[in-house]
């Protein structure tokens, strides 16, 4: 995976991830309904076939080592948000968000 991280200051970061995969099919994959009923070993499961993907990933990272921002009894350490596309060349799509805390007990 490659990225970058750029600081808009000493607390707040944009990190932006890219990656590439690229896989070939498994020996005993066939599209389904296509296998023969006299073969030893088969699969339709399309994760065992050939594809590409690629995943864009943005994310935000606030950090305040010294914890002056307080929740409840709680000072903040670190506060991440992170949105991720994955796109495969077989169809499938997702997109994920993602959230992370990091609290110190006051």
């Amino acid at each position: 995976m490659a990225g970058f991280n750029y600081y808009l200051n000493e607390s707040l970061v944009v990190r932006t991830c890219y990656r590439f995969y690229n896989q070939s099919k498994a020996t005993y994959f066939a599209p389904f309904e296509t296998h023969l009923s006299t073969s030893k070993f088969y699969t339709s499961d399309y994760d065992l076939s050939k594809f590409h993907s690629h995943q864009y990933v943005i994310g935000l990272r606030y950090t305040d080592i010294f914890t002056s921002l307080k929740i409840f009894n709680f000072g903040l350490k670190s506060f991440d948000l992170r949105y991720s596309y994955y796109d495969r060349s077989d169809g499938l799509t997702a997109s994920i968000m993602s959230m992370g805390l990091k609290l110190t007990l006051d």
